[in-house]
């Protein structure tokens, strides 16, 4: 492997990392948990989560496309969306 390619493993693997964590540090959505069952509302929450995790690009994908995103790609709002959508088709009412 030449010195170029390793540096450029590097920087594809930071980035990823960056990309991962950031998907990490998003917060909950507000969700009006009067009267809920709380395990419940944790197990639809994971599974809102994990089917908003499945409709989006992975970072290497999005890395390796090159540097402008192109419009079909989701963006943090829209994640964001499609989660609350998802806790709302399951019966919950979202704060502001």
């Amino acid at each position: 492997m030449t010195e170029l390619s390793k540096h450029g493993l590097c920087a594809l693997m930071l980035l990823a990392s960056l990309a991962i964590a950031g998907c990490a540090a998003k917060s909950k959505p507000k969700v009006d948990l009067a009267g809920v069952d709380t395990a419940q509302y944790e197990q639809d929450l994971a599974e809102c989560e994990q089917i908003e995790r499945s409709s989006r690009p992975r970072a290497g994908e999005r890395i390796l496309g090159g540097a402008a995103m192109s419009s079909a790609e989701k963006t943090d709002s829209d994640d964001v969306i499609e989660l609350e959508d998802c806790l709302r088709d399951r019966g919950y009412s979202l704060l502001d």
